[in-house]
């Protein structure tokens, strides 16, 4: 690689790439020039991104012909243990239950997204990932660390420590992990797709 260039939403993020260029950028708008990149890679962040059709189609745009595009993204399924668990306790607290995790596109979304956007040879695939975690608060804690705990523009109000408490309850006896402790969810869908030539 001749030049590598990074960029996120924060810089100390974009340095930390080790690319010679590092800049920051919303995730909805990538200052790219038309026809400049032969590779563009991304990592776990497009699952974020509110326009996906608009990204992809941009992320074409920044393509030479032939070249390559490559993605990471959480799909559909991602963390459906703790979306489930937090439903129901707030049910059972007798409170309106509030969208508390992001949605996730399907693996046949995201290839179709791929396909409408005009990448040419697009493969999706998806790689099921299940992580252990001792309890609840584990998970939450991974998740702050992942940036993936606050991903909504609107987040709903903070639960109660009593809510809080009997979802760990109900994760800990609807999806215990074989080897302890609980299992948490993360289907990581792959995207390929090549610029026209």
């Amino acid at each position: 690689i001749s030049r590598l260039f990074a960029c996120d939403s924060a810089h100390a993020a974009a340095r930390q790439a080790g690319a010679a260029g590092a800049f920051v950028t919303s995730q909805e708008t990538l200052p790219l020039a038309p026809q400049r990149l032969d590779l563009l890679v991304s990592v776990l962040c497009l699952h974020h991104v509110n326009d996906l059709p608009g990204a992809l189609a941009q992320s074409l745009r920044a393509l030479r012909g032939g070249g390559v595009f490559l993605a990471a993204l959480l799909g559909e399924g991602a963390l459906e243990e703790l979306r489930v668990c937090l439903l129901q306790a707030e049910l059972q607290a007798g409170r309106e239950p509030a969208p508390r995790i992001a949605p996730f596109a399907s693996l046949q979304s995201l290839g179709n997204l791929l396909a409408r956007a005009g990448f040419a040879d697009g493969v999706a695939d998806v790689e099921r990932i299940v992580q252990r975690h001792d309890h609840i608060a584990a998970l939450v804690q991974t998740l702050r660390q992942m940036a993936e705990n606050a991903p909504l523009d609107a987040p709903p109000a903070p639960l109660s420590r009593d809510i809080l408490t009997r979802a760990g309850e109900l994760y800990a006896q609807g999806f215990a992990h074989p080897d302890g402790g609980i299992a948490a969810s993360f289907p990581v869908v792959y995207l390929i797709g090549h610029a026209p030539k």
